[in-house]
C-alpha cells in the first residue's frame, strides 16, 4: 500500500523534528521509514498505528550521542553519528601515522643540512603551511555560511580545531634549531596539520557532492 503525499510529508516532518536535517540521510531515512510503515499497513494496521509503531522503533536512533572518534564534545543524533564515525574512522589512522611516522624517520635518520638546504626546506614548509592554512580557512568559511547540512559538514566541524596545528607551525615555530638540526616536534606538528587539511578537503568535496545530488533530485 503506497502512502499519500500528505502522509509522506508527515514522515518528513518527523525526521526533521528529530534534528536529522542532513541531505544525505533524509532521503535514506525516509525510504526506510516509509517501507516500515507500508509493510505494517499491508498487515492491516492503519497509517496512524503504523506510524506510532515505527516511531517507537526509530526513537533510539534519534537519541543524542557522541563518540571519542570525533570528540565527545560534539553530539548529534545516533543515526548521524553512526555514519559519521564510519566515514571518519580511516582518517583517525591517518592522523596517528602523520604524527608518528615523521618522529620515527627523523629520530633514527640523522641528516646534516647545509645552510642553503636549511633555508630552502624552511621556506618550502612555511609556504606549504601558509597555503594549507588559507585553504583550511576557506573551507571553514564556506561550510559555516552554507544553509545545507550533510553528515560531512558535521564531520568537518569536528575537525576545525586542527587549524591550530597549521597556525602554530606557521607563526610560532622554526623547523631547525640554532645548530641546524631539524626540530622533530614541529615537523610532526606540520604533518598533522597537513593531514587535517587533507581530511577536511576530502569531506568538503563529499559535502559539495551531496548538495549537487540534492539539487538534481529537486529538478527532477
Amino acid at each position: 500500500m503506497e502512502l499519500t503525499k500528505n502522509q509522506i510529508q508527515e514522515i518528513e516532518n518527523y525526521i526533521e523534528v528529530n534534528n536529522v536535517d542532513y541531505l544525505d540521510l533524509k532521503i535514506e531515512l525516509l525510504d526506510h521509514i516509509v517501507s516500515d510503515i507500508e509493510y505494517k499497513m499491508n498487515k492491516g494496521f492503519s497509517f496512524e498505528s503504523a506510524l506510532q509503531l515505527t516511531k517507537q522503533k526509530w526513537s533510539k536512533h534519534f537519541r543524542s550521542s557522541s563518540s571519542i572518534f570525533l570528540g565527545l564534545q560534539f553530539s548529534t543524533s545516533k543515526v548521524v553519528l553512526k555514519k559519521a564515525v564510519k566515514e571518519f574512522r580511516s582518517f583517525y589512522v591517518l592522523y596517528i601515522i602523520s604524527c608518528i611516522l615523521p618522529f620515527v624517520i627523523f629520530r633514527n635518520v640523522l641528516v646534516d643540512f647545509t645552510e642553503n638546504t636549511i633555508s630552502y626546506v624552511n621556506s618550502f614548509l612555511k609556504i606549504s603551511t601558509f597555503l594549507a592554512l588559507l585553504y583550511f580557512v576557506y573551507i571553514i568559511f564556506k561550510v559555516s555560511f552554507s544553509k545545507e547540512k550533510t553528515t560531512y559538514s558535521f564531520i568537518l566541524k569536528t575537525q576545525y580545531l586542527g587549524i591550530s596545528l597549521l597556525f602554530v607551525s606557521q607563526f610560532f615555530t622554526s623547523y631547525f634549531d640554532n645548530l641546524g638540526k631539524i626540530n622533530i616536534a614541529f615537523i610532526c606538528f606540520s604533518c598533522a596539520g597537513f593531514a587535517t587539511t587533507y581530511t577536511c578537503h576530502h569531506f568538503y568535496k563529499k559535502h559539495l557532492l551531496e548538495i549537487a545530488k540534492n539539487k538534481k533530485r529537486l529538478c527532477l
